[in-house]
């Protein structure tokens, strides 16, 4: 089956002949491909012709997950780097959330006691004593727009022996400058 337009119902059908939605595109091991010869590839969703959110690959290997035209999630394929952005178009890590008021929430609804879980695990094949397992760093700015580490929480190994691990937590703060 190639081409179908289904007058009856408004449908257009490419490689099925009974179209179950306005578009819909069939095929075994079916891929679609949109090749944009210039500028970006985009997929749009419009609600009463009005833009709501919209996949947009745009020149520079990256892809876009927006809502009314502002990026919202970024995919960073940029030399192979395969970070996430959530509210940047530039993610410099895994992960970068960003926003005024950016923040993460990791909620359970088990209702058996399940406690939400954040876990930081370092897998490291040749762990030794001393070694850092995991930081977290409370960073912000100082009166001259200086990118500055408040605080940090490190965890370290102190015995790796299987049956006698050992670890410690240690805080920092920051004091004098």
């Amino acid at each position: 089956t190639g081409i179908y337009f289904d007058d009856t119902n408004d449908r257009l059908g490419v490689g099925t002949s009974s179209p179950g939605s306005l578009l819909e595109l069939a095929g075994a091991g079916s891929t679609q491909t949109i090749n944009a010869t210039s500028g970006s590839g985009k997929i749009l969703f419009e609600e009463n012709g009005s833009e709501r959110w919209s996949i947009v690959q745009d020149t520079i290997n990256k892809l876009h997950l927006s809502w009314i035209g502002d990026s919202k999630v970024t995919f960073d394929g940029t030399a192979g780097s395969g970070n996430v952005g959530i509210g940047t178009t530039s993610p410099s890590q895994t992960l970068h959330v960003q926003s005024a008021t950016a923040g993460v929430l990791i909620e359970s609804t088990a209702t058996s006691g399940e406690a939400p879980i954040l876990e930081l695990y370092k897998n490291d094949s040749g762990p030794a004593v001393s070694e850092a397992m995991a930081t977290i760093k409370f960073t912000g700015e100082n009166d001259q727009d200086q990118k500055v580490t408040y605080a940090e929480i490190q965890s370290f190994i102190e015995d790796e022996t299987d049956a006698t691990e050992n670890a410690a937590l240690q805080f920092f703060v920051q004091e004098m400058g």
